[in-house]
């Protein structure tokens, strides 16, 4: 998980949080398209993320 990110301004989509249960499935997904790299947790999603070369706009 991380930190700080659901109680952060960008732990909102339209005005509405983000659910804890969200987050993973998310930097999966994030990462499987090459716009973050890291490690990733059991179950945890990944820890520490960077932004990849894709994800540098």
């Amino acid at each position: 998980m991380i930190d700080g990110f659901l109680t952060s301004p960008y732990g909102l989509w339209y005005g509405e949080p983000f659910c804890q249960d969200e987050i993973p499935d998310a930097t999966y997904w994030l990462g499987n398209q090459g716009y973050i790299r890291g490690i990733t947790g059991s179950g945890q999603g990944y820890v520490r993320p960077s932004i990849a070369e894709k994800g540098d706009l």
